[in-house]
């Protein structure tokens, strides 16, 4: 019965579940342990003794799992459990980077006010989602927003008419075109990033004029004239993200190293965004320094080697997401 449960989908779960477990910390993994500890004691220790196995035997293969568990209670029901085990998991995660992530934070806000919402205590509804709107404002977290804002209109709709509800509903609009326009303007500058990558490195390994006329092209669009046009963090770095790589393309050392000096002086400003992006915020300050190798100024250049180095690692997966 256990090797029945040996399909395809079943060996791509478990490995999934075992890159899951290597990327944890052991503040992770002991939080994962008392988190697990308020599940019934059987389904607690099953789960616990399967992550045990996994984490120190740190088996390479679907096969080698269902070796380490063939005496175990729960080994004709692996797969049901791995999968459980991989949700608790998750939910863990969740749980232990809530205060320490805004976007987790931001989320349990939310929930918090909808449950509030369905409960009918509509003052303390409000309250949380005023907390959840002043800390989106200050992410830039304009979807998140709408969200809110949508949640606010429904609280303001359960009043009765009054002298003053029009124009609740007025600001209120006002402050949900404000987030689309956050919204539009990241967009447009993410879009005229991606497609610079794209170019730059198809030209990177086989140059040829029309790709450097169609990146001539793109930097010529009005977007990419001035930074007038991003109203958004996101919007700010993408710009000179884009004005550097094209610098570095043509050989402007000093334009190159302007804009990322720029892009790095954004991000410095905004530390709730190095905080929540580290590992991006560690690419921009590499290509700033890339950007000094060239140049005289040690002090300048050892300051930034030092700040990188206090960065934290990118986890093993990190990808690589741009803002």
């Amino acid at each position: 019965l256990l090797y029945n449960y040996s399909t395809k989908w079943d060996i791509n779960t478990s490995n999934e579940l075992f890159r899951l477990v290597a990327t944890m910390s052991k503040q992770e993994k002991r939080y994962f342990k008392l988190y697990t500890s308020f599940y019934s004691k059987e389904q607690g220790s099953s789960y616990m003794r399967l992550f045990d196995l996994i984490d120190k035997e740190k088996p390479a293969s679907n096969d080698a799992l269902l070796a380490l568990v063939q005496d175990e209670p729960f080994a004709t029901y692996l797969p049901w459990i791995k999968n459980q085990l991989t949700d608790l998991i998750l939910s863990s995660l969740a749980s232990y980077h809530t205060e320490s992530k805004p976007d987790f934070e931001l989320r349990k806000l939310l929930a918090h006010a909808d449950i509030l919402f369905d409960r009918g205590l509509y003052s303390h509804c409000r309250k949380m989602l005023a907390r959840a709107e002043k800390k989106a404002e200050k992410m830039e977290q304009h979807l998140l927003l709408m969200e809110i804002f949508t949640r606010q209109r429904s609280l303001l709709l359960l009043k009765s008419i009054s002298e003053s509800l029009e124009a609740d509903l007025e600001a209120l609009y006002s402050k949900a075109n404000r987030a689309l326009q956050g919204i539009l303007s990241t967009n447009n500058y993410r879009s005229l990033m991606d497609s610079t990558q794209v170019i730059v490195a198809r030209y990177a390994s086989l140059p040829n004029q029309n790709d450097m006329d169609k990146l001539q092209e793109l930097i010529a669009t009005p977007l990419l004239q001035d930074n007038t046009q991003a109203t958004t963090f996101a919007a700010k770095i993408a710009f000179h993200n884009i004005r550097g790589i094209y610098a570095l393309l043509i050989n402007n050392d000093e334009e190159a190293r302007s804009h990322y000096q720029k892009a790095r002086d954004i991000w410095k400003g905004h530390p709730a965004m190095i905080e929540e992006h580290p590992g991006q915020y560690r690419r921009y300050c590499t290509n700033y320094l890339n950007c000094l190798v060239s140049g005289d100024d040690e002090k300048e250049f050892s300051a930034v080697v030092q700040e990188i180095k206090a960065l934290p690692s990118a986890a093993p997966e990190a990808t690589m997401n741009s803002l």
